[in-house]
């Protein structure tokens, strides 16, 4: 009886901890927000280019905020590629706040572009007033991996 019991405990010892799986995190960073964007850069209608890279995770930083500047009215291209061997499915989004509240009003029109739940993404516009722009990236994995990710954003089109 006493070795039942041991083997027992060895176990259900042996489920408990072989079950337990610490998650992934991303990189600390303070860009979950419109407010808190981190500033990309300059673009010029016909000309400038930014490579933005990062990574999100669904446990600790689940979006991240990038802020472009266009400097003029111009074309824009985004175009996401996940970075081997870590990169996984997300949302990618153009952002505007035209009221500058630090939210997206999704009813005054302030997404001007979404490609969701992919790998890879590509949006562009066309004739963008100059002003503040805001590159979303969210992680849609269902595991708790870190995506990681490279941005590039291109006046140029």
């Amino acid at each position: 009886m006493n070795c039942f019991k041991s083997s027992l405990k060895l176990t259900l010892l042996t489920l408990l901890t072989c079950g337990l799986v610490s998650p992934a995190f991303a990189t600390p960073d303070n860009d979950n927000s419109i407010f808190a964007a981190d500033f990309e850069g300059n673009l010029n209608s016909g000309q400038g280019f930014l490579q933005i890279k990062g990574d999100v995770t669904t446990t600790d930083d689940l979006e991240d905020f990038r802020k472009v500047l266009l400097t003029g009215r111009s074309n824009l291209r985004l175009r996401l590629e996940g970075v081997a061997p870590n990169g996984g499915r997300t949302d990618l989004l153009l952002v505007r706040d035209s009221n500058n509240n630090g939210q997206i009003d999704r009813n005054q029109g302030e997404v001007i572009g979404q490609s969701r739940d992919s790998f890879s993404h590509q949006i562009t516009r066309q004739n963008l007033a100059a002003g503040d722009y805001f590159v979303m990236i969210r992680s849609r994995q269902f595991s708790s991996n870190k995506v990681q990710y490279q941005v590039s954003v291109d006046a140029r089109v």
